[in-house]
Order: C-alpha cells, then structure tokens, then sequence
C-alpha cells in the first residue's frame, strides 16, 4: 500500500517537470522496455536511517517538483533522490550528511531534500539526456559537465524551498518560538540537522517522554 501512494504521489507531482519529466517515466519503464541505462543518467541518491517513535508516522512522503526531488520514509529507512541532475546536487552537497550520527527525523529529511533541491536548481550546467538507438538495443546515458558549478543563490530562495518541505510541521509546531522558526525557515537562516555548534540534533522532533 505504501509503495502505491509513494507511485501515485510521485506521477502526480513529478509528471509537472516539463521535459525532465518524460527521462524520468522513461528511467522507471526501463526494466519493462529493456532499455539498458548508462550509470551516468542516475540521480543523486541518499539512503538514511529513519527516527522511529510512537508519535511519529512509519510512512512519509514529499517532493519538489520544479527540482524534480522528492523523499519517501517507510519504516526504519528514509530515501532521499534527485531524478534529473546525474549526481550534480550530491556533489554540491557531498558533505551534506557528516554531521549525522543517528536517525533523521522528517523535518531533518525533509531539510535535506530542500538543500538538494536548490542545488539541482543552481547547476550551471545540466546533464544532457539522450538516447542511443546502435544495434538491436538501445540504451539511455547522459552527457555530464566536466566540472559542476552551482549559480549564486540566496537564503531567501533556499528559504522557500525549505518552508515548502516542512511547512506542513513547522505550521504546526504551537510552541513559543514557532512564529521565530517560521521566519528564520523562511529566510532560509534555520536549520533542523545541527545545532550552534554543528553537532547533529539527535533529539529532533523527541517529545520530553522520549
């Protein structure tokens, strides 16, 4: 049941990207058409353990459809992907999950869908998707920048990205600093993975009891 939302969710939100959209129908119809896929057209990808406690859902979900990003969360294991951009965010934020020393709770994976979202965003310069028809098969590769560069961007750009992943949390938090986490998520100057001093909040989303 799980998978079936995730697939109807993802078609959804997803099938919105414009172009970018039909290599990623054509990537998941690959085992079906037997088209062979080049390692180089595979996404960024993150597999991460998942905080499980009794007030928190077993199965989460969202995406960013501009950045063609999304995350699913079912159990004990959080996926975290970019479709379209051939690794080029996960080399941007290569040390995204340093600071990680334990399970992430949604608003830390739903952070770090953000952040690879506006990286996929700023590359410079994009993979090229094409197919190459020779012989009796075929297959998909991409042509990839030699060198990844990211444009300029700004924390309130980061910001709206950041506060569409989590809003549906941070709208919701009721505590007395919500008003202030909302703002400074808006600015994009608020982070859920680490505190002052970089170290990971391994008691993100914990209730007291916990």
């Amino acid at each position: 049941m799980a998978w079936a939302t995730v697939a109807r969710r993802a078609s959804r939100a997803l099938g919105r990207g414009g172009p970018a959209s039909s290599t990623v129908h054509c990537l998941a119809r690959s085992p079906y058409t037997g088209c062979q896929v080049d390692y180089s057209v595979i996404g960024s990808l993150l597999i991460v353990p998942a905080k499980q406690r009794s007030h928190l859902e077993r199965f989460d979900y969202g995406d960013i459809a501009d950045a063609q990003s999304l995350y699913v969360q079912i159990g004990e294991v959080a996926l975290l992907a970019v479709l379209n951009d051939s690794c080029g965010a996960l080399n941007v934020e290569r040390n995204i999950i340093d600071p990680v020393t334990g399970p992430l709770s949604p608003l830390q994976q739903r952070e770090i869908m953000a952040r690879l979202s506006y990286a996929n965003l700023r590359l410079r310069k994009r993979p090229v998707f094409i197919y190459d028809f020779g012989g009796e098969s075929y297959r998909m590769i991409a042509r990839v920048p030699r060198r990844v560069e990211v444009d300029t961007g700004s924390g309130e750009e980061y910001g709206k990205l950041l506060y569409h992943a989590t809003r549906m949390i941070v709208d919701g938090l009721g505590t007395p600093h919500s008003d202030e986490i909302r703002r400074r998520v808006r600015a994009g100057t608020f982070t859920f993975l680490v505190d002052e001093r970089g170290e990971f909040l391994a008691d993100s989303m914990d209730l007291p009891s916990d």
